[in-house]
């Protein structure tokens, strides 16, 4: 993801982002696989070489891998439901990227300014709050609420077996 230098890009970015977190249905915090065995019977296809597939989803719970069959009618929505899963937690990521740049931008913004500037009037603090200077603490507010929700979601995730619903 290329991250803009200017702090308004990366805002604008951002707030992109927070606004496609919203699940678009059921999600799935897991990994769905497909892996084919044979049964051991001789006359049996998968004996030729045509393996019995079978759908299993992994996920982690208390740290541990583990795993569930998936039945054959359950495993279009199952995969749906772990893109959902997956397409959640790439956006979560650049959300933190763009965070974390902003906060960079932020601080960079700061070492320029010079220490012997007079203190602004309030008139141009008025100016400033209109510039988007407020608008700064409101996004470190969002993306606060964001790193909670994010805590909350995998900590529940955990509790439920790897599925969450909206």
């Amino acid at each position: 993801m290329n991250i803009p230098d200017d702090p308004r890009q990366i805002r604008r970015m951002l707030d992109s982002r927070l606004r496609e977190l919203r699940p678009r249905g059921p999600l799935l915090t897991a990994t769905v696989v497909q892996s084919g065995r044979t049964c051991g019977r001789p006359g049996c296809r998968c004996y030729r070489g045509d393996k019995h597939i079978s759908t299993r989803v992994t996920f982690k719970k208390d740290g541990k891998t583990r795993s569930a069959y998936v039945p054959v009618e359950l495993m279009d929505e199952v995969t749906q439901w772990a893109a959902e899963g997956h397409r959640l937690r790439r956006l979560m990521k650049e959300a933190n990227e763009l965070a974390i740049a902003l906060i960079r931008a932020h601080a960079r913004g700061k070492k320029r300014r010079h220490p012997e500037k007079a203190p602004r009037s309030d008139q141009s603090l008025a100016s400033a709050d209109r510039e988007g200077t407020r608008e700064r603490s409101h996004v470190l507010c969002r993306v606060c609420l964001l790193a909670l929700w994010v805590r909350m979601v995998f900590f529940f995730a955990g509790r439920v077996e790897g599925v969450w619903t909206a």
